[in-house]
């Protein structure tokens, strides 16, 4: 009866260690199912800020495409005026008329220009002495008719 005793008591204690690995790994499970999801939520911050980062990339990309677009609009827009001297020492940029062109010879504003901004000079004689170009978006005027130039040209004309 001893030993069955022994026996009992080595399967009860046997069930016993069974019942505790059990719960040890069932413990363990429980860490690795929360250090798992730990690290997937980690992933899903990452995740986002990624796809925060490529949506920002995207929008500069398009911003950028469309400067550049802007740029070589602007550019084809200035390809047919040359720098122009005027007889008062200014300069605009004229207007260079191709063949079977519609389109009046005209000048723009080299400060404007500058700017990639298209804006004609609009001639503007307050008097029948004194005329000038000026330039509706920058307000520059250039004085290429007044009595004093025309003195000058007179003078220089009898040397």
């Amino acid at each position: 009866m001893l030993a069955e005793f022994q026996a009992a008591f080595a399967a009860v204690k046997s069930g016993l260690e069974m019942i505790k690995s059990i719960q040890d790994i069932k413990q363990s499970n429980q860490i690795q199912a929360n250090e798992l999801n730990n690290i997937i939520i980690e992933l899903q911050t990452k995740l986002i800020a990624v796809n925060s980062a490529l949506m920002t990339a995207e929008n500069r990309y398009m911003q950028l495409e469309k400067e550049m677009n802007n740029l070589r609009y602007c550019a084809s827009q200035f390809e047919q005026y040359v720098l122009y001297p005027l007889p008062t020492g200014a300069f605009t940029y004229r207007y260079q008329r191709q063949e079977n062109d519609p389109t009046p010879t005209h000048d723009i504003c080299t400060n404007c220009k500058e700017k990639n901004i298209k804006s004609i000079l609009q001639t503007v004689s307050p008097n029948h002495l004194t005329e000038y170009l000026y330039c509706p978006t920058c307000h520059k005027q250039i004085v290429t008719k007044s009595p004093v130039l025309q003195a000058k040209a007179r003078k220089n004309a009898e040397i």
